[in-house]
């Protein structure tokens, strides 16, 4: 099932499956899940649609990432479900959640390393390509070494302004 949240960026496609997101479509994106039937319950969706909305409401630091810590509970993710136990995505999404705070930026190469593989900064690039769940697994805050965003979500300079807005919305830069 999916529905939207209209947000700053642009409108954002919320695809659940068994009650759980699995998928942020964000604006300018293909989406690569089939959309099922969910039993999900209209109070369900709304609840989902405000924690998102929270984040974006923007405010000091800490409330950006209380928000944020909040979405991720309320939307239900479960890492095994979006990178595969075990798999090296796995960890580098696994790192991203509890080494790099909102508000903090890192680069792909310290990413590598704090995942467990310093030479892998290409494999983490793909994973940040391939991640279905940017706004909960913070893809936006991984940058080149030299600080330039790089890329974001595979997408021309609409998705630097989305990135750049994320970063900008969450104070780390």
């Amino acid at each position: 099932m999916s529905f939207f949240a209209n947000t700053p960026i642009g409108s954002i496609e919320i695809v659940t499956q068994n009650g759980r997101v699995v998928e942020f479509v964000m604006p300018g994106w293909q989406g690569s899940y089939r959309r099922e039937e969910d039993d999900i319950s209209l109070k369900r969706q709304q609840d989902i649609i405000d924690s998102v909305m929270d984040y974006f409401s923007g405010g000091s630091k800490k409330e950006v990432e209380i928000a944020w810590k909040n979405m991720i509970k309320v939307c239900g993710i479960d890492l095994k479900d979006v990178a595969g136990n075990g798999t090296f995505t796995y960890r580098v999404y696994d790192t991203l959640l509890k080494d790099v705070p909102s508000g903090t930026t890192i680069s792909y190469q310290e990413l590598a390393a704090l995942a467990g593989n310093e030479k892998a900064a290409r494999a983490v690039g793909t994973a940040m390509r391939k991640n279905p769940l940017p706004l909960l697994i913070p893809c936006h805050r991984v940058v080149r070494a030299s600080g330039e965003l790089g890329g974001y979500m595979g997408m021309d300079e609409t998705g630097l302004k989305v990135k750049r807005w994320l970063l900008d919305n969450e104070s780390a830069r």
